[in-house]
């Protein structure tokens, strides 16, 4: 048995972990260490004390005369955690909320007979982001990385089951122990995207030809055709072959909400070749609905996240969004001329955008003419700022991005600047943006219905704003594109042709419903014979996804609640989670009618909700959430809509001055 002795120093009110394993070398810890990098316990699902803030741990090996690996095991990391090895740095932790087993290099020379120290530490301290983790599973292989990596193969084809043609879909590979596993692949796919959408990028910037997309077939498109990381592949084909190492997997295969989700258990041994078929099938029908991301972001054009840009776009055809508008920061991106390239032209149609990345407020404006100007992210006038935005030519649509959310000292709907009741800045900044975000996968709220409660205040004041969906996606596969995303009402029947004209009248019209892992649809019908209007509403959701509440909004007030059937006990028809018909209260004025499902979170990792953005408590709820477009009933029958404020304005007129009046 090993013996391990365990010694604690104060560092900013933590133990320092250190380990001295007797161990041999290929096991360093084979526990899972909570570590905490700070003073305040980030969640309530961690111990309220952790083990240390470092870990440290001592250990004899073989010298390595060529390279060696290191893996480990981690789970819920979201700050910059390094590792080092005898004082040489191998890298850092990934930053990613999932269970995952990932690896590094150890460079010739690097290990000694005796003496060895491992460091795990995270790069800066401090309360107000202090980040709960567990790390463990650490063990060193003599082999080089690659070839760790690559003990087996994994051949993987998944396809439609309508057209049994190979389709775009995302893979999620867990090891036994259900973390995601790093994968062979990946290094060399990382490596080719970035260079190949650096040439890209410089070529347009100098208008040049574009470099040439590998040929089908080739090495090199076995590369493009995919986005790899741990444990996570989006395929543009369908077809894709992975090195793992020896072991048993379970490979899940999904396209987006709209699809099912498939699993199959693998084995890959040594130097053998195994195949899997998946076949997906669509779940949710959606016609007359585009599937649009307003929020896709690159590492190549943002300078930030991992996503490079031809990555991008095969997470995109992966993820089986129709309708994504590029969102770099103050930079026009168009990327239709290499979904052409790429051979993806047919499953989305592109649309040039911008997030106007301002210090009093982030703001995606789109459809963007070509050779417009970009927008001067400097203005802090909002005044100014919309005359400028508006000034952009083909720009229809301004989008007010995570209005809850601090960035530069600024939450524009924050108690400082927004008065939330009556949809109003404090400060007389004019809200000229026509619509908002209410979901931001990326960046989630603690209250899931607080945005949304933000937007129907709007709605009284008498303001044209769209609710929006979005997944404000920097990378590939920690935060991915489509999660959060809005359903737009217009034709879709070839989704490489979407009329953007007609899907930009739909959006600014208010036509849209934002999922979330859900879909409701909403419609008011006035029942001939007894005058009542009901309300119709349909809850949409793959298998993979639940409701349990549905809330019917009047004016934002909210008129009920019900707690919906769990599928145990009231089984669904196929992408139908549940429907109803209600018969709302008599209304005296014109009105909007919401409604807003929600259900437990997604806890697999092939599709996590994630955890807060910006942090504020240490306890939290995942929840799924799908809202309905806002229907306006014209009650007074004056062949116009009157938003609350239009009747109050009006009563006030009236009264002359007289208050009690």
């Amino acid at each position: 048995m090993p013996r391990l002795r365990n010694s604690f120093a104060s560092l900013f009110g933590l133990g320092l972990l250190a380990l001295t394993n007797a161990l041999r070398a290929s096991d360093i810890e084979a526990r899972m260490v909570h570590l905490r990098s700070a003073n305040v316990r980030e969640w309530a699902t961690f111990p309220e004390t952790a083990q240390g803030g470092d870990f440290e741990a001592t250990f004899a090996s073989q010298p390595n005369m060529a390279e060696a690996t290191l893996s480990l095991r981690q789970q819920d990391v979201k700050q910059t955690w390094r590792v080092t090895l005898n004082d040489r740095v191998l890298g850092n932790l990934v930053i990613d909320e999932n269970d995952m087993r990932i690896y590094f290099p150890i460079a010739a020379g690097t290990l000694k007979p005796d003496g060895n120290v491992l460091q795990i530490a995270p790069t800066s301290r401090n309360d107000k982001t202090s980040d709960d983790i567990r790390v463990g599973e650490i063990r060193i292989d003599p082999r080089p990385m690659a070839e760790v990596l690559n003990d087996g193969s994994l051949r993987v084809v998944v396809t439609d089951s309508d057209t049994g043609k190979p389709t775009p879909c995302r893979l999620t590979i867990l090891d036994h122990s259900r973390s995601l596993q790093t994968l062979g692949l990946e290094q060399p796919a990382r490596n080719w995207h970035a260079q190949f959408s650096k040439d890209w990028m410089k070529a347009i910037a100098d208008r040049k030809e574009p470099p040439q997309f590998p040929a089908a077939g080739t090495a090199e498109s076995a590369l493009a055709n995919v986005a790899v990381r741990a444990g996570t592949v989006f395929s543009a084909t369908g077809d894709v072959t992975l090195g793992l190492p020896t072991g048993r997997y379970t490979v899940f295969a999904g396209r987006g909400f709209e699809y099912s989700l498939v699993r199959t258990e693998v084995v890959v041994t040594k130097g053998e070749n195994a195949t899997t078929s998946l076949k997906l099938r669509r779940e949710v029908s959606t016609p007359g609905l585009v599937a649009c991301d307003t929020h896709c972001h690159t590492l190549t054009y943002s300078g930030h996240g991992d996503a490079a840009l031809t990555e991008r776009l095969v997470t995109v055809a992966g993820e089986g969004l129709e309708l994504p508008i590029a969102a770099d920061h103050n930079v026009h991106v168009d990327y239709q001329p290499l979904a052409k390239t790429m051979n993806l032209s047919s499953y989305f149609t592109p649309i040039v955008g911008n997030e106007v990345t301002t210090s009093v407020g982030h703001f995606n404006i789109f459809p963007i003419k070509p050779g417009a100007s970009v927008v001067d992210h400097k203005e802090t006038d909002w005044g100014k700022l919309f005359d400028r935005i508006e000034a952009t030519p083909g720009v229809r649509v301004a989008i007010l991005n995570h209005a809850r959310d601090l960035h530069s000292n600024t939450r524009p709907f924050g108690p400082k600047l927004h008065h939330d009741v009556v949809g109003e800045n404090a400060l007389g900044w004019p809200l000229r943006f026509n619509a908002m975000e209410t979901v931001n996968s990326g960046t989630t709220q603690y209250d899931p219905l607080q945005l949304f409660h933000d937007w129907m205040a709007l709605l009284n004041r008498g303001l044209k704003v769209a609710p929006i969906g979005s997944s404000d996606s920097h990378d590939v596969a920690r935060h991915f594109v489509g999660q959060g995303r809005t359903y737009i009402r217009c034709d879709d029947r070839d989704v490489g042709k979407i009329d953007i004209d007609a899907a930009m009248n739909s959006l600014t019209s208010g036509r849209v419903m934002v999922s979330y892992g859900l879909l409701t649809e909403l419609s008011v019908r006035t029942n001939s014979e007894t005058s009542h209007r009901d309300a119709h509403i349909r809850v949409l959701a793959p298998g993979w996804s639940q409701a349990d509440h549905l809330r019917l909004y009047v004016n934002g007030e909210l008129i009920d609640k019900y707690e919906l059937p769990t599928e145990a006990n009231s089984p669904r028809r196929q992408g139908i989670d549940w429907e109803g018909t209600y018969r709302l209260p008599a209304l005296t004025h014109d009105a909007h009618v919401v409604a807003i499902a929600t259900g437990p979170g997604v806890d697999g990792s092939y599709w996590r909700t994630a955890k807060p953005y910006q942090w504020l408590s240490e306890d939290w709820t995942p929840r799924v959430i799908g809202c309905s477009e806002a229907v306006w009933v014209d009650v007074d029958g004056d062949g116009r809509i009157s938003s609350a404020r239009d009747y109050a304005q009006r009563a006030v007129d009236n009264a002359k001055g007289d208050l009690p009046k």
